[in-house]
């Protein structure tokens, strides 16, 4: 008689298990950071709830479609929908069929979209262009979105995201002497250090663990819109004591698009500063493009993006007060050319003493 001993794979498939369940709850945790979602009640004309109603929450730039029912007090919900626009359409016996398009959903967001159907004993679709308030009711958070428009179009220099980070109400540039000032610069969230904010990109962790900041900076043209929440977030994404600085890179649509583009920065087009004797060099071109389209042989829409920066360098400039001294001495001029006997002027002597003229 033969014995098998089933405690070694059973083990095994435990394992297994309780491993897929854990990346199962990291992906929806992560999804929660940059995703949102549509709420709602569905009524009828005397404002009774409508249970088991069909709701199909479809997004019009890739054509992705999500079906959900209400539920015995008439209220749906569809969460984890990546921003975008969107049409919602509800379905129910004895109704005529209720459709509002020309929604918007941005990231973290909750958004309400109510229903009131009309009886109808016939086939008929009622459609509505819909008006959602800019008051979320459903959540507490203090929260300002980004969009696409403002990224692409306002200046910015060195075409850094977190530069516009400055126009939400509640964020701060960093202070002098701070702990990223040295190091590329960060922000200050509602008051706290600008080392305790939390950087997702698309919904993955982007901090940097040596230094606080954000570790990856994507094209300008490659984000689609980024949000701030400043207080009262929710515990799935939590992390940080300052604010969240969500990010969402552009995804493909059904149609291909596409740009290219190129930003100059050069000393044709700056103004010289009042104490120097000249214009500095500074030569700086950023260029590239996007595409974007749907790739029939990936199982999603995918977008494309890339840039890159062309070499560029600046003459340092001596340090200057800003007050000048009040004795003059002669200094020669950095803007003579090589000679036997340099050329001086007379102005305030703003140099070191180690570098002034006897």
């Amino acid at each position: 008689m033969k014995t098998t001993k089933s405690q070694p794979s059973n083990r095994l498939t435990a394992i297994l298990a309780g491993l897929l369940a854990t990346l199962a709850l990291a992906a929806t945790a992560m999804a929660q950071g940059t995703t949102g979602s549509f709420i709602g009640a569905v009524t009828g004309p005397t404002g009774a709830a409508i249970p088991a109603a069909n709701v199909v929450v479809h997004n019009t730039g890739n054509g992705q479609t999500r079906s959900t029912t209400t539920n015995n007090s008439g209220d749906y919900e569809a969460p984890l929908l990546p921003p975008g626009a969107y049409e919602i359409s509800i379905e129910a016996p004895g109704f005529a069929r209720s459709q509002k398009t020309g929604i918007s959903l941005l990231v973290t967001q909750v958004s309400r979209v109510d229903f009131q159907m009309q009886i109808s004993s016939v086939n008929e679709t009622v459609t509505v262009e819909a008006n959602v308030s800019l008051v979320d009711t459903s959540d507490s958070s203090v929260r300002h979105v980004v969009m696409e428009k403002q990224i692409v179009d306002l200046p910015l220099n060195g075409r850094n995201f977190r530069s516009l980070g400055l126009t939400v109400p509640g964020v701060a540039d960093m202070s002098q002497g701070s702990n990223l000032a040295s190091r590329g610069g960060g922000m200050n969230i509602v008051g706290a250090k600008d080392i305790q904010n939390n950087f997702l990109l698309d919904g993955f962790d982007n901090n940097d663990p040596t230094t606080g900041e954000t570790l990856t900076f994507p094209t300008v043209d490659s984000i689609q819109e980024f949000g701030i929440t400043g207080a009262n977030y929710g515990a799935d994404t939590g992390f940080a004591s300052g604010g969240i600085v969500t990010l969402v890179t552009k995804s493909g649509t059904q149609t291909l698009h596409g740009d290219l583009f190129e930003f100059i920065r050069n000393e044709k087009l700056n103004a010289r500063n009042f104490f120097a004797p000249n214009i500095p060099a500074l030569k700086r071109n950023q260029f590239g493009g996007t595409v974007g389209g749907s790739v029939h042989t990936l199982p999603a829409n995918s977008s494309i993006s890339a840039a890159m920066k062309a070499p560029w360098s600046t003459p340092a400039s001596p340090r200057r007060p800003l007050l000048p001294r009040l004795a003059c001495a002669p200094e020669t001029s950095p803007a003579s050319a090589p000679s036997t006997t340099p050329s001086t002027v007379m102005r305030p002597s703003l140099a070191p003493p180690s570098l002034r003229s006897a």
